[in-house]
């Protein structure tokens, strides 16, 4: 059997084809899945902020801000966010607003250093910015526009006197 270049080309052509409907289809049936969860009411997610990164989705668990005055998507005060200041119960302020970034400390492309008793239950203004570092941390350059994104992926409630 003897394989011409056009019998070669449309083959190619072919296997390209169905390949990406099959990549395609795929990524719409993944955004139907992220979707519907995103429809799901927060009331309704008991408690729990979900948030989508490139590799994989991740969960900022509250803690205990049920034995609080913190309400989800409501009001906290800093003396509640300041007892939230281990790498294993990680909450943050940055402009007015209230973070938990505990599923975030270990994924943290600087390292989980970066998330001690000078970070967590701490503004970290200054350290998005660079002009600080934590106490295990040397201090870095500015992060980039993508780290303020995912932030407020961890939003959790507006910071209130």
């Amino acid at each position: 059997m003897k394989l011409d270049i056009k019998t070669i080309v449309k083959f190619a052509l072919l296997v390209f084809v169905i390949g990406s409907i099959y990549i395609l289809a795929g990524g719409m049936l993944d955004k139907d899945q992220d979707s519907a969860s995103s429809a799901v009411p927060a009331a309704e997610q008991n408690n729990t902020v979900e948030t989508q990164t490139n590799d994989n989705t991740q969960t900022a668990d509250p803690g205990n801000a049920q034995n609080s005055s913190c309400t989800q998507n409501g009001s906290c005060a800093l003396n509640e966010v300041a007892a939230h200041n281990s790498p294993d119960d990680c909450w943050v302020t940055y402009q007015n607003k209230v973070y938990v970034v505990t599923s975030y400390v270990d994924k943290h492309h600087g390292g989980s250093a970066a998330f001690d008793s000078s970070t967590c239950g701490q503004d970290i203004e200054a350290q998005l910015s660079g002009k600080a570092g934590s106490d295990s941390a040397p201090r870095q350059k500015n992060h980039p526009t993508e780290a303020y994104d995912l932030l407020q992926s961890f939003y959790f409630a507006d910071l209130v006197d």
